[in-house]
């Protein structure tokens, strides 16, 4: 069982998945980029990964453009199912010119 931590809390995929959903699929070496799991209305809540990070772990291996398309041809667009992982985009934009993160 691999621990993850976040913020000084340990926890660990399956017990994310005992709790929440027995079928919640993982994206394989991404434990890094975890944040958490998004629920969903009428449908099983799913893991989630921030985007930009699992980008910079495949980075770590590769070029960045080649992370980035890796990431998009085979890890966004392996659907399996309706427990399938989802991958969380940060939304920045300028106001009185400086960045807000919301």
């Amino acid at each position: 069982m691999e621990k993850i931590e976040k913020n000084g809390i340990e926890f660990t995929k399956e017990l994310i998945a005992a709790e929440i959903n027995e079928e919640m699929l993982f994206a394989d070496g991404f434990e890094g980029a975890l944040i958490g799991y998004i629920e969903r209305a009428g449908m099983p809540s799913v893991a989630c990964y921030d985007k930009n990070k699992c980008i910079e772990i495949l980075a770590e291996d590769m070029p960045y453009d080649e992370a980035h398309e890796y990431f998009y041809f085979n890890v966004v667009d392996a659907y399996m199912g309706e427990n399938t992982p989802c991958f969380f985009t940060r939304v920045m934009y300028e106001q009185n010119k400086e960045t807000i993160d919301v």
